[in-house]
């Protein structure tokens, strides 16, 4: 028998009303508002869920992660020499 990792993504929702000049400002006023949590999202906000299969476990073992690989694109553009032509300015 295999193993594999399941991703279950629950979605919260609520809907409010503000005064605002635009939605742009009614956006800041409600992002601020959660973030000070004025706004508390729980079961009775439960609107579904998403359930997807990542990848079959044994498969994966030894390989690097996602992360793992833009470490290392990030190292190996941040070692690669200047592309840039030798000028005077940059020669000295």
């Amino acid at each position: 028998m295999k193993e594999y990792e399941v991703e279950i993504t629950e979605t919260l929702q609520m809907t409010v009303t503000v005064e605002a000049n635009s939605a742009a400002e009614a956006e800041r006023l409600v992002k601020a508002a959660y973030d000070n949590s004025e706004y508390i999202l729980d079961a009775d906000h439960f609107m579904g869920a998403d359930i997807r299969t990542i990848e079959d476990v044994p498969e994966r073992i030894g390989k690097p992660s996602v992360l793992d690989s833009l470490n290392a694109l990030k190292e190996k553009t941040a070692a690669k020499p200047s592309d840039k032509p030798k000028t005077q300015e940059n020669s000295l």
